[in-house]
C-alpha cells in the first residue's frame, strides 16, 4: 500500500494533489494520505465525482496529521453513474425553445406599434447582457493575472534549476534557468520522467512496490529504489499540476477578453437598436 504525504507538496498545489490522489489508487487497492487535517469538502468532491467507489478510513486521528484510507472497492461505478446522468439530461424537454418560438410568432403580427415595443424591449435586454459582458469579462482577466502571478511565486518558492550540462537538445536553452513557468514546469517534469526511467530501469513505483513485497521488505536496493521513484513521481506530479493550473489561466483570461469584447459588440447593437427610426 502506498503513502502520499499531502505537507510536502506546495500550498498552492495541495488541493489537486488530495483531488487526484484516488486516480492513482488500482482496482481493489488502496492509498494513504498523510494530511494535516481531514480534507472533508474534496473528499465529498471525490465522493460526488465516484459516487460509490472510494471507501475512507481513518487510520490515525493525530492532533499534527491524520491519516486516510482511500480504498477503491467499486472500480466500474464512476463510468456507469456519469452514463446514466447523461441519459437522463438528454431526455429533459426543450421547454425554452418552444417558449421562444411563441414568444416571436406573437411579436410578428401586424401593426407597428407591436414591433417598436419588441425593438425596444429587445435593445434594453441586449444593453444588459452587454454591460454584465463587459463588467465580467475584465474580472475573469484580472483573476486570471492573479492566479498566475501565484503560480510563479510558488515555483519560484521551490528553487528548481535545470542542470547546466546534459540536457536533451530540445531542452539545451533552459540550462541553469529557474523553473517560473507552466511551460517550463512541463519541461522539468518530463525531465524527471526520463531519469526516474532510467534509474528504475523503466518500472513505475507500483511495479517496484511489487517487487519489494515478493522479497518480503526485506530488499535494501529495491527499497532505496522504491523511494526514488516515489519521489520523482511525486515531484513530476506536482509539476504538472501547476503546469494545467497555468493552462487554466491562460483560458480564463482569453474568455475574459473575449467576453469583454462581446459585452462591447451588444451594447453597440443595442445603441443602433434604438437609434433606428420608427415605422408606422
Amino acid at each position: 500500500m502506498s503513502e502520499r504525504g499531502v505537507r510536502s507538496a506546495p500550498r498552492a498545489l495541495r488541493h489537486a494533489t488530495v483531488f487526484g490522489a484516488p486516480d492513482a489508487v488500482p482496482a481493489g487497492g488502496a492509498m494513504v494520505l498523510v494530511a494535516p487535517h481531514a480534507p472533508l469538502p474534496l473528499l465529498a468532491r471525490v465522493e460526488q465525482r465516484d459516487r460509490g467507489v472510494f471507501a475512507v478510513e481513518y487510520p490515525q486521528r493525530g492532533p499534527e496529521a491524520r491519516r486516510l484510507r482511500l480504498s477503491c472497492r467499486l472500480p466500474g461505478a464512476a463510468a456507469a453513474a456519469r452514463a446514466v446522468r447523461g441519459r437522463r439530461d438528454a431526455q429533459r424537454p426543450r421547454t425554452r425553445r418552444v417558449h421562444h418560438q411563441e414568444n416571436q410568432a406573437k411579436e410578428e403580427k401586424p401593426g407597428g406599434h407591436v414591433m417598436h415595443g419588441a425593438h425596444r424591449r429587445t435593445g434594453v435586454l441586449v444593453r444588459m447582457a452587454g454591460a454584465a459582458l463587459m463588467a465580467a469579462g475584465p474580472v475573469m482577466v484580472l483573476r486570471g493575472r492573479m492566479g498566475r502571478n501565484e503560480i510563479r511565486t510558488e515555483l519560484a518558492a521551490q528553487r528548481i534549476t535545470f542542470p547546466d550540462h546534459g540536457l536533451p537538445a530540445g531542452l539545451a536553452a533552459l540550462a541553469g534557468r529557474s523553473v517560473e513557468t507552466g511551460a517550463q514546469a512541463h519541461a522539468y517534469a518530463e525531465l524527471i520522467k526520463e531519469h526516474v526511467a532510467q534509474a528504475t530501469g523503466g518500472r513505475t513505483y507500483a511495479e517496484i512496490t511489487e517487487e519489494l513485497h515478493a522479497t518480503g521488505d526485506d530488499d535494501e536496493k529495491l527499497a532505496q529504489l522504491r523511494q526514488t521513484a516515489f519521489m520523482g513521481e511525486t515531484l513530476r506530479g506536482s509539476l504538472l499540476s501547476a503546469y494545467q493550473a497555468w493552462h487554466l489561466t491562460t483560458l480564463v483570461m482569453s474568455l475574459g477578453g473575449v467576453l469583454t469584447g462581446l459585452g462591447v459588440a451588444l451594447v453597440a447593437t443595442a445603441d443602433a437598436l434604438g437609434a433606428e427610426p420608427h415605422r408606422p
